[in-house]
């Protein structure tokens, strides 16, 4: 994946099903930052995988939430940013051109 590109994942929600919207907007040797688009907000997300793809490492991703924030109680959110992480590294690491 590479700056620009665009993507969706799905974020269940009890009953409902969500599709959100995601763009890397910036990418280097080291770090890949992704916007993910609610339906009124977004939340700017970055990650490490360039660096752990390009040395070949087992170690895991480190997030880290850079811009924007989720509304409603903090223990739903931690888990809905725990998901949404996961559904976006799933992503990345099966992108067909890693």
């Amino acid at each position: 994946m590479k700056k620009g590109d665009s993507f969706e994942i799905i974020i269940d929600a009890g009953q409902q099903s969500h599709a959100l919207k995601c763009v890397i907007e910036y990418q280097s040797s080291s770090i890949m930052r992704i916007r993910v688009f609610g339906k009124q907000s977004s939340i700017l997300l970055e990650n490490n995988f360039p660096f752990v793809s390009a040395t070949q490492s087992r170690q895991q991703l480190n997030w880290k939430l850079k811009e924007g924030n989720l509304k409603g109680s903090s223990e739903k959110n931690a888990k809905l940013m725990a998901y949404i992480m996961e559904q976006l590294e799933y992503k990345i690491k099966n992108y067909k051109g890693n």
